[in-house]
């Protein structure tokens, strides 16, 4: 991910692999057995602002 694009995420700094771990982890146990159908997305904040970067 570019710098740019760093800047443009809410927490300000490119997203690693281990950020994703506790989403991982999340889904491995029973804790999300309910959960059907959803997307999580683990972007920093990235899709906050996402309509204001249409324009």
């Amino acid at each position: 991910m570019g710098e740019g694009a760093a800047r443009a995420d809410t927490v300000g700094t490119s997203g690693r692999p281990a950020d994703l771990a506790g989403a991982v982890i999340f889904f491995a146990t029973r804790a999300s057995d309910y959960i059907t159908g959803q997307i999580i997305y683990v972007d920093g904040g990235f899709l906050a602002g996402w309509p204001d970067r249409t324009g």
